[in-house]
């Protein structure tokens, strides 16, 4: 049955054209046997007919077609899903990939970086020594006071107004008991001191000069102390000297 049903299917259908290709002839030569109206009714009849075979096929079709053409559909349908699928977990592979390659570079110039910083060689800040205070002699000698001193007296030659405000700020900040602290504020008060004593400044910034070394240099290389009576009276004339100097000089 079903093959029959596909014989008047295509028998319909050629019938169909055939008729539709003899009325457009007909049209055309006018002295045709067969007239338009009477072609378009055989025409009727081929769809009619058509349309019954094709009813008619797929009431008949067989189990086993029915089964094998949505065994078809079904594979088009899981094969249109697999490609769907194998795309999506390419771009899912392509994306995670470019993240792989991504998080290695930023991990590459992070170890650069830290390479780098690694290798660079910290320097260490040495502090500046300032030449004025360093002394070749022998600490706590009169050899040391002495050259302390003549530099002091050297300097003054050529002291600026500025200089002159660093030594008034250090005698006054070291002011009462911290003069003899240690050797490197003994060794700037001598300088200091004979820095302002040999300056062209006013008498009250030179009578401090002169306390000033006066006050540590014989402390400093043991020939008095801090009690005796000439320390004393050099830390007297020391304030009164501070008192009479105008405060810009002690900022």
């Amino acid at each position: 049955m079903e093959g029959l049903a596909m014989i008047l299917f295509f028998i319909t259908l050629i019938g169909i054209i055939t008729t539709i290709v003899l009325i457009i002839y007909s049209a055309i030569k006018k002295n045709f046997k067969y007239r338009p109206k009477q072609l378009a009714i055989v025409l009727v009849i081929f769809i009619v007919a058509f349309i019954g075979s094709t009813i008619f096929y797929g009431a008949v079709q067989s189990p086993e077609s029915k089964a094998k053409f949505e065994a078809s559909q079904k594979a088009k349908e899981e094969e249109k899903a697999q490609k769907e699928l194998a795309e999506k977990e390419k771009k899912a592979n392509e994306e995670k990939q470019k993240q792989e390659n991504q998080q290695v570079k930023e991990n590459s110039e992070a170890t650069v970086e830290t390479v780098q910083k690694e290798e660079t060689p910290v320097v260490a800040e040495v502090p500046k020594v300032d030449d004025r205070f360093i002394i070749k002699s022998e600490p706590n000698t009169s050899a040391a006071v002495d050259e302390l001193l003549k530099r002091g007296k050297e300097d003054s030659k050529n002291t600026t107004d500025s200089q002159i405000k660093e030594a008034v700020k250090f005698i006054n900040d070291n002011y009462y008991n911290n003069y003899w602290a240690n050797n490197s504020i003994m060794e700037k008060t001598i300088y200091y001191g004979s820095l302002l004593e040999h300056s062209n400044s006013n008498k009250d910034i030179i009578s401090l000069g002169t306390d000033a070394e006066q006050v540590v240099k014989y402390i400093y290389r043991g020939a008095e102390k801090v009690a005796d009576t000439s320390t004393q009276s050099n830390l007297k004339q020391i304030k009164k000297s501070l008192e009479k100097i105008p405060d810009d000089y002690k900022k």
